[in-house]
Order: C-alpha cells, then structure tokens, then sequence
C-alpha cells in the first residue's frame, strides 16, 4: 500500500481516492440497477445470497420420498471444485430434503475417458469416483448408481477390453452398491426395496467380442427374472439402467445410445411380462417421458457444467399410489473451463464457475410434469398425469402414423419475420429438432399477423397434405390457431391455398388432409391467428404428406 507523506502527497493520494471511488461507484452500478428491476441473474461464489425458498417443494404426507439424477455431471469434477461448491451445497441439500429416503442416479456420473492404461484408471476413478462419493456422504446421501457408458469410458472406452473390466471393478469397489447381482455383475447390477416399493438397477452394458455392447441379457437377464419374481409381492417396481429402450426421444449434447432391440429386445419384454411400473434412465441429458406396454419410461438428467437447464425427478409413495414428478430450474456458468479431460478439445469441456438463477433460489425448481400411478388389484394403473407426461399425440397426430416426404434438400426460402436475437431462425422449422423453433420477432418489435414461411422442397411433388409441429416446450405463445396452406411451382405466385383451417392453440402436432392431391415444388404456411389473439407465430417442424 502507498502511504502519503508530503504536502504534494497529500494532494495526490486525494486525487487517487476520488478516481478510486467513481471506479467503485462504476463497478457497483449493473448491481444496483439490477436489485432496483429485479434481475435474474445468478449470484457467483462469495457473494451475498437473497435465497428464500427451501426445499422440499411441497410436504405431500408420503410414507416416504426419493429422488433420481443421472447424468449429473458426466465431467471429470473434484470434491471439493472450487467454483461449484456453493450451487453443488443448494442443489444436493436440496435433494436430501426432497427425497430424504435415498436417490437414484443412472450412471455417466464422469467424463473418464482415461485410456492410457489399467493404472491410469484405477488412480483416476480413485481420485474422482471417490471424491463423487465422499460428497453424497458428507450430505448424508443414500445413493444408488447405475454405470453408463462413461463408466467404461464413454464410447470409445467401451471398445478398449483391456481397460473394460478395470473400470468395472473400480466402479464394484469404490460405491459398494448392494452385492445381489449376478455372478459376473456384482457391484454392478443390484436390487433392493424400501416398504412396499423395490428398485432394481441394471447395468446396460454387456461384453460382446471386441467390445461392450448395450443389452441386458444373458445371466443378467436371468437374474433380472428372478428378482422380479422375487418382488412380485411389492406395490410397485422401479428398474433403473442407463440407456433408454423406447425412442425417439429427446437428445442435447449426447452419443444418443439407445438398448440395442428396443422395444423387441428381452430385456423390455420381460419388464413387460413382470409388470414393472417405471423404467428410470439417462443419457440424452433432456427430458422424454412416454408409456409403452404398460411401463413408464422416464429419459431425464443433465449436463451439468454445460447446460443451463437441469432437472431433477422426485417419486413420492404411499400405501397405495406412487407419485413421481419431473423439475427444471436454470443454472449459470462463468470463468474459463477446467483442465483434467483428456482427448477433449480445449472449449469442449465444463465451466469453472456455476451458480444457481436467482429465480430458482427464489422460488425454487418450477414442475414441469407429474404422474399418478395407483395400485391395482391385477395390475397397476395410471390415474392422472400432467405436463411431460401427457404426449403430444394425445387427441392430435402422431408423425409415426402419418406417411410423410423426405425433407431431403428442402431450403427455406422466405419467412415474414424472425426473432434472431435468440436464434429462433426459420431454419429450425426443418431440422428435425423439436427443442428448437422458428419464431416471429417479439423483443423490439411485434408485427402481427399474418405471418408465412415459404420452403422450397428441392423438386415437384404430389402433396396430399401436411404436417405441423407446434412449440414443444412449455409455453403456447405463437401457436398457430388460424391458417391458410400453399403450393405452387415458383415461390412468387402460389395462387390460392389449397388449404385453410383451424387449430386448437395447444402442443398437440396437427396434421391436415387435402380435398385432392396438390402437384408443386414450393410451400407457404400463412398463420392468421395464434394461441390468445397474440401477435406471434411459432413453428418447430413442417412436413408435408403424401397422398
């Protein structure tokens, strides 16, 4: 520090103090001006916390409660991570409160793409498996992990078969799950109850030659059986695995593994034959819940470290229901990346810092859907269901039952008004990808309707109609409820359409039918009208259908 001496000091240390307070009056404004209109943004490590809302997010009178994350990193994180203890403490004593009975977590729990050799595995996942547990412990966590494929070392690690088994038996060592499973498995695959409910966790990856493939079959599949019959006098049956069975579903930031057989593969079947309830698992890092055969498949988790909107499931049971309900909240990053992952690209890797939105600490995580499903006296059934549970195909079309044109080199051509600010450009509109949307501009400006997108598909066709696939997220806004549908042979003069209506102004997918078929090579879908009279149009996909 400089300290002021003379007369000519003392009016250069004054000096110096009156830049230093403008500089700290500058620095303080975004914060003032932030507290004054009620910002969002998230509080960093350090920093003084206005959190007011405590878990759990609602006392239901359940006999008891547990909670389910996988996906939770799926990077190489320390115990302690400087950056990210603070939001790790909210979100984790979170849990505990949510689901104090204990939590499910299947699998990619690291990145681990240690390949070197056996030794590097084994100080790696002693160093960082380890640490994973230790802070569950600390909270006093009852954690029940399944391994995914970054358990073996993500893709390319499930084809080293010398580092395979090394994985296998560091992952059996350090969680010391329950030791039921089969011969081969132990560790690995497991199963246990809590009162009338029991859990059976698989692992989805299975030797095959050269490399591990994702089934659940021979001896495991056996001994799958036979826990299932085993729990054959349980209320209700949850089988955790990493891997979803039942597609498509959602995927961010994923390999997109799906359990080699799907819906025909063993595994599913005898699920199905068994009765199990709920089939819990990860790695698509986004939310897909859908019923098939009975058997509620729940594809949930996140990237922490990467995406900013995690999620988390909460089951509550009673004597004779069990409730299981899916949250989002969003969280910040900020800072550099962290080092330690190796065969990763310098950008391709986790933020240093991690903070909870003030939203979230507001008002805690926002429920984004909820299931009922009751005990039968043949077999159990589901009562009600809200939010992701209830499919887009509900009382709507499924675009599996509609014989669709290949999009193949279709090109948007025109659009009447794009919100680009976030991104929200015509293109989505054709890319396959329902998390994102085409969207008319809304933040400085709000033209109204009509609004239209013009594509060009790339050479004449024979429509018979079309398809069109509303926002799928959780808002309505620019919902198309009015419409008129175009085709011609030149973008300029489409003539009249060949096709007007109305929607219902939710999420469903609508699919509309020509009076007779329609020869063109351009299309033009005009909204008139959209969900509450608002100004915007949204679209996430449009086909067309062959006659």
């Amino acid at each position: 520090m400089n300290f002021c001496i003379g007369k000519n000091d003392k009016r250069d240390c004054l000096t110096r103090l009156v830049h230093c307070f403008v500089l700290v009056g500058v620095a303080l404004l975004p914060f003032v001006c932030e507290s004054a209109t009620g910002g969002t943004e998230p509080s960093g490590e350090g920093e003084q916390k206005w959190k007011t809302f405590e878990f759990p997010t609602s006392e239901n009178g359940a006999n008891f409660r547990f909670t389910s994350f996988p996906d939770l990193y799926n990077w190489n994180i320390k115990y302690p991570q400087p950056g990210w203890e603070q939001a790790m403490d909210w979100f984790l004593t979170g849990m505990k409160r949510e689901g104090p009975a204990f939590s499910l977590n299947a699998g990619d729990i690291m990145d681990a793409r240690w390949w070197k050799n056996k030794k590097q595995v084994r100080r790696k996942t002693r160093a960082y498996w380890g640490g994973f547990k230790e802070r569950f412990e600390d909270k006093n966590i009852k954690l029940y992990v399944a391994p995914g494929d970054h358990e073996y070392g993500d893709d390319q690690g499930l084809k080293k078969m010398r580092l395979a088994p090394v994985y296998a038996e560091q992952f059996a060592s350090i969680f010391d799950m329950p030791r039921n499973g089969p011969s081969h498995k132990k560790g690995l695959a497991y199963a246990f109850t809590e009162e009338n409910l029991a859990v059976i966790s698989v692992d989805t990856f299975e030797k095959a030659g050269d490399r591990m493939e994702m089934s659940v079959s021979g001896k495991q599949l056996q001994w799958l059986k036979k826990m299932l019959q085993k729990y054959s006098d349980k209320d209700f049956v949850i089988v955790q695995g990493h891997v979803p069975v039942i597609g498509p579903v959602k995927s961010k930031n994923s390999s997109a593994n799906m359990l080699k057989g799907g819906r025909d593969s063993e595994f599913w079947q005898t699920m199905v034959d068994y009765g199990v309830d709920v089939y819990l698992c990860g790695e698509h890092h986004r939310i897909t819940a859908k019923k098939k055969d009975g058997i509620w498949q729940i594809v949930h988790g996140a990237l922490w470290g990467t995406q900013t909107d995690v999620n988390y499931l909460r089951g509550s049971v009673w004597d004779d229901k069990m409730a299981l309900e899916l949250f989002k909240f969003q969280v910040h990053y900020s800072g550099g990346v962290i080092g330690d992952h190796p065969h990763r690209g310098q950008e391709n890797r986790p933020r240093q810092m991690v903070s909870i939105s003030r939203k979230a600490e507001i008002d805690g995580p926002a429920s984004v859907g909820k299931v009922v499903i009751k005990r039968g006296k043949k077999q159990n059934r589901t009562t009600s269901k809200t939010g992701v549970f209830v499919p887009v195909s509900v009382s709507s079309h499924r675009l599996e039952d509609l014989d669709l044109h290949s999009r193949k080199n279709w090109e948007v051509v025109e659009a009447d008004s794009v919100s680009t600010h976030n991104n929200k450009v015509p293109a989505h509109t054709i890319d396959g990808n329902t998390e994102t949307k085409w969207h008319t501009e809304f933040k400085n400006n709000k033209p109204d309707h009509p609004h239209y997108i013009i594509i060009d598909m790339g050479k004449t066709r024979d429509i018979g109609g079309f398809a069109y696939v509303p926002r799928q997220d959780d808002s309505t806004n620019g919902c198309i409820t009015e419409y008129e549908f175009f085709v011609g042979s030149t973008p300029d003069d489409l003539g009249e359409p060949v096709k007007t209506g109305k929607f219902k102004g939710d999420q469903d997918i609508k699919a509309a039918e020509f009076e007779k078929s329609v020869k063109g090579r351009y299309i033009k879908f005009k909204s008139l009208d959209a969900a509450g009279h608002k100004p915007f149009a949204c679209v996430t996909e449009i086909y067309t259908r062959k006659p």
